[in-house]
């Protein structure tokens, strides 16, 4: 029950911290993609959405009674704009890569990483 309860509260949180307004990468000609489930994860196609969304994300979940850790939280753009995100006044870190179930994301899009790391583990 308490998974359950979890992901509900989760979807609740995602759902809330987009707004209905578009502002994730195009997916397909008709839909958005806002967020990423089994892991908080939101994607924008701007630099300036990130902080309107992570900011938005943290009023959120404080409504529910959780908390964002500042340290685990990354941030990955390939956006010239390289200034800095903050959620309750820490820095949030710029990654190049990040692991999101069991495979890797890189800014190189490619696919490398995740084969080599299959052949070395």
């Amino acid at each position: 029950m308490s998974s359950l309860l979890f992901n509900l509260v989760i979807d609740w949180i995602l759902k809330n911290t987009v707004d209905r307004i578009l502002r994730g990468i195009r997916w397909t000609p008709f839909t958005m993609l806002e967020d990423l489930d089994f892991a908080v994860a939101l994607l924008s196609h701007k630099h300036e959405h990130i902080p309107k969304k992570s900011n938005k994300l943290h009023s959120t979940v404080e409504k529910v009674g959780l908390r964002i850790n500042e340290k685990k939280t990354k941030i990955m753009t390939n956006s010239p704009n390289q200034q800095p995100v903050t959620i309750n006044n820490q820095t949030l870190e710029n990654v190049k890569h990040f692991t999101y179930l069991g495979s890797e994301v890189s800014l190189l899009g490619g696919t490398e990483e995740d084969i080599l790391k299959d052949f070395e583990g």
